[in-house]
């Protein structure tokens, strides 16, 4: 789920040094923001 993500937000722009306000505390919710740290996200607001 959070790979699938982080792939599709990769065809529209950088994942660098963006922020992103995470909504939820589901599994998908948690693996996209696994995902997004590993993809150098500069922030992540829970």
């Amino acid at each position: 789920m959070g790979k699938g993500f982080v792939s599709s937000f990769r065809e529209l722009d950088d994942l660098v040094r963006k922020s992103l306000a995470l909504l939820g505390a589901g599994s998908a919710a948690q693996a996209i923001g696994i995902e997004r740290t590993l993809a150098n996200c500069s922030n992540i607001s829970p």
